[in-house]
C-alpha cells in the first residue's frame, strides 16, 4: 500500500525524460507490495490504469515498453516463488496450505480458504459498507487526530476552488482514486457484521494502508492551509522555519497522543500465559488449540523459545484443512494418529475419510495426554461428552475418559489451579476489548471459576444418574464452594487494589456470584439437617450476599433470559430467615 501510494507520487511528479524509469520502479514496488498484503491490489489497480493512460495515451509509448513495465511488476511478485521452492526442498514445521501444485498454490495466494480474497473470516457472515467505513473514520480520528480529516477536507476545498497547481491536482486525484477504490471494494466485501470488540481489532489491521493515504493527503492539506492563511492573515506564515515548526508541532502532538497506548516495552503477557501452562504439561502432550491467541502463543514458545518442544500444538483449523494430512501430519505431527480430515460435526454428517473430535480422542488418548485451549464446537459435545470429561487445567482443559474417572474431585485437585497472585494483569484502560491482551485477561478470569462450576455440574449429573452417594455429593458441594470462594476472593482483591476495572469484572463477577449463591444455599440445607446452626447462619449470609449481587446486576442490565430465576431469588431475599427452607442440587 505504501509502495503504491508513494510510487504514484513520484511517478506523477517526474519529468518526461524519467517517466519510463519511474514507471518500471513503481511497477516493481507494487509487485513487492502484493506479496506482502493482498489488499494492495485495491490501491494498485487505479494507479496502474493511470500509468497505462499516461504512458500510452499521453506519452505515446509502444506496446513493447508497456510490457516491459508489466514484467517489472511481475518481477516484484517473484517472492511468491519461495513458497513452492521451500515446499519441495525443506520439511516445514508449520505452514498454511499445500504449495505442491499450481491449483493449491493459487488457492493459498487468492485466500480461497476464506471464500474470497477480501473476506476476513471464514463463513457466511456479512458486513456493510457503512459500518466498515465508519469504523475507519472512528479509528483514524482517534489515532491520527481530527486534524488529519480537517486538513484533508481543506485540501478537497482547495481542489474544488482551483487553488492547487495542475501537478497537485493530478497527484491528489490519483490518491483519492486509490483510496476510493479501496473503501468501495474492501468495505463492501469485508465480512464482519458488527465491528466491535475483537472483530474491530481484526478490521483495524486493514486500515494501515488507507491511513498512509490519509496522512499524505492531510500533509498536502496542511501545506495548502498555511499558504491560504499567509495570504489572508499575515505573510509571516510564509516563513519556512515557521512552517517547519508547525509541522514538528503537529507530529509531536501525534506522538504524544499515541505513545502511551503503543508502548509495549513491558508487554510480556503472552510469555506469562505460556509459562503458566506449558511447563506443567505431561511429556509428549498434544495441545489442541482454536483461535489465533493460544495457537500462536504456544506454537511460538514451543518452536522458537524451545519451551517444552516435546509438546505438539495442533491447530484445530489446520486439522479441518484438506492438505493437513499430507503436508504436516507425517512430519511435525508424526506419531499422532490422524484418522482423515477433521470435520467438527455430528457422526451423521461424517463421510468416508472424515472424523470428529471423539474419533480423534479414541485414537490418541491412550498414548498422549490431550489438552484443549479455547472452546470446542458446541455441536460436537453430544458426541464426545458421553465418553470424555474435560478437567480445567489453568486456562486450558485436559481430556479424560469418563470410564477412568471414578472420582473427579481427586482428579480436579491434582491439576494446576489458576491464580491471580503474581500474575501481571493487563491494564484494560490501555488494552480495550479489541486487543488480544484483553481476550487473554478475560480467559484467565473465567478460569478462576471453572473448577467450581465443574463440581456443580458433576454433582447435578451424579444426582440424576445416581452415580454419587449423598456423602460424595456433599464432598462435591464443599469443594466447589471452596474453589468458587477462592476465585471470588481473587477478583474482589483485584477490584479493591484497582487491578480490574468494571468492564472487565462486572459480568464475570455476577455469574460467579449466582453460582456462589447456589453453592451456599445447597450447603445451607445440608448443614441445617445436621443441626450446625453457626455454619447455617454463615452460609445463609453468603447466599444472601451473592444472590443480591446477581439480582442487582440483572435488574440494572435487564437480564430477560433469566427473569424467572431473578423473581424467585427476590422472593427468597425478602424472607427474614432461610431456616427450614430446602435448596436442592
Amino acid at each position: 500500500g505504501i509502495n503504491a501510494e508513494y510510487g504514484a507520487y513520484y511517478f506523477e511528479s517526474c519529468s518526461r525524460e524519467n517517466i519510463m524509469r519511474e514507471a518500471r520502479l513503481s511497477a516493481l514496488t507494487c509487485g513487492l507490495s502484493l506479496t506482502n498484503q493482498h489488499t494492495s491490489i485495491l490501491f494498485i489497480a487505479p494507479f496502474a490504469i493511470r500509468v497505462a493512460w499516461r504512458v500510452i495515451i499521453t506519452e505515446g509509448k509502444s506496446l513493447q515498453e508497456v510490457c516491459n513495465i508489466a514484467l517489472h511488476g511481475l518481477g516484484g511478485m517473484l517472492w511468491y516463488i519461495q513458497m513452492p521452492i521451500s515446499h519441495f526442498l525443506f520439511t516445514p514445521r508449520v505452514t498454511w496450505g499445500d504449495f505442491g501444485t499450481i491449483g493449491t498454490f493459487l488457492k493459498h495466494m487468492l485466500r480461497l480458504d476464506y471464500g474470497s480474497s477480501f473476506k476476513l473470516v471464514a463463513g457466511d457472515t456479512k458486513g456493510t459498507f457503512l459500518s466498515n467505513f465508519m469504523a475507519f473514520v472512528k479509528d483514524s480520528s482517534a489515532e491520527l487526530t481530527l486534524f488529519s480529516w480537517i486538513f484533508t477536507v481543506f485540501l478537497i476545498y482547495s481542489l474544488c476552488t482551483n487553488k492547487c497547481s495542475a501537478l497537485f491536482k493530478t497527484i491528489v486525484k490519483v490518491f483519492m482514486a486509490m483510496m476510493g477504490c479501496y473503501f468501495a471494494v474492501f468495505c463492501s466485501l469485508a465480512n464482519i457484521e458488527d465491528p466491535v470488540g475483537l472483530s474491530r481489532g481484526v478490521l483495524e489491521r486493514f486500515w494501515m494502508q488507507p491511513s498512509i493515504g490519509l496522512v499524505v493527503l492531510s500533509g498536502i492539506g496542511l501545506c495548502k492551509l498555511i499558504q491560504h492563511l499567509s495570504q489572508k492573515v499575515h505573510p509571516v506564515l510564509k516563513n519556512k522555519y515557521l512552517q517547519l515548526s508547525l509541522a514538528v508541532l503537529v507530529i509531536s502532538v501525534q506522538i504524544k497522543s499515541n505513545y502511551q497506548e503503543n508502548d509495549e516495552s513491558d508487554n510480556w503477557y503472552a510469555h506469562h500465559y505460556a509459562e503458566s501452562i506449558l511447563p506443567h504439561l505431561p511429556k509428549n502432550s498434544i495441545m489442541l488449540t482454536g483461535g489465533d491467541l493460544p495457537t500462536n502463543v504456544f506454537r511460538y514458545h514451543t518452536i522458537c523459545d524451545q519451551m517444552r518442544p516435546d509438546v505438539r500444538v495442533l491447530d484445530m483449523q489446520f486439522m479441518a484443512a484438506d492438505w493437513f494430512r499430507d503436508v504436516l501430519a507425517p512430519t511435525t505431527f508424526a506419531g499422532i494418529v490422524i484418522p482423515g480430515v477433521y470435520r467438527p460435526y455430528k457422526d451423521s454428517a461424517l463421510t468416508s475419510g472424515q472424523y470428529n473430535l471423539k474419533q480423534f480422542l479414541d485414537a490418541n488418548i491412550d498414548n498422549n495426554a490431550i489438552f484443549v485451549c479455547n472452546s470446542v464446537r458446541s455441536d460436537e459435545e453430544s458426541d464426545y461428552a458421553k465418553y470424555y470429561i474435560q478437567i480445567p487445567f489453568n486456562t486450558c482443559k485436559q481430556f479424560f475418559k469418563r470410564s477412568d474417572v471414578l472420582n473427579p474431585v481427586e482428579l480436579i485437585e491434582k491439576t494446576p489451579t489458576t491464580t491471580l497472585d503474581g500474575w501481571p494483569m493487563p491494564d484494560l484502560r490501555k488494552y480495550e476489548d479489541r486487543t488480544w491482551e484483553h481476550t487473554l485477561k478475560i480467559a484467565y478470569l473465567n478460569s478462576l471459576s471453572e473448577k467450581g462450576t465443574l463440581m456443580w455440574e458433576e454433582a447435578v449429573k451424579g444426582k440424576h444418574s445416581k452415580k454419587y452417594s449423598e456423602s460424595h455429593q456433599r464432598y462435591l458441594m464443599e469443594h466447589g464452594y471452596l474453589l468458587h470462594s477462592a476465585g471470588v476472593k481473587q477478583i474482589e482483591d483485584a477490584i479493591s487494589e484497582g487491578r480490574l476495572v468494571p468492564d472487565d469484572w462486572q459480568y464475570l463477577y455476577t455469574v460467579i456470584a449466582k453460582n456462589m449463591g447456589h453453592f451456599c444455599m445447597v450447603l445451607h440445607t445440608m448443614v441445617a439437617a445436621e443441626g450446625n446452626e453457626s455454619r447455617r447462619l454463615e452460609l445463609e449470609k453468603c447466599g444472601r450476599k451473592y444472590w443480591q449481587i446477581y439480582v442487582d446486576w440483572s435488574e440494572i442490565n435487564k437480564n430477560k433470559a433469566e427473569q424467572n430465576l431473578v423473581m424467585e431469588l427476590k422472593k427468597y431475599l425478602a424472607m427474614k430467615s432461610f431456616r427450614g427452607l430446602r435448596f436442592n442440587i
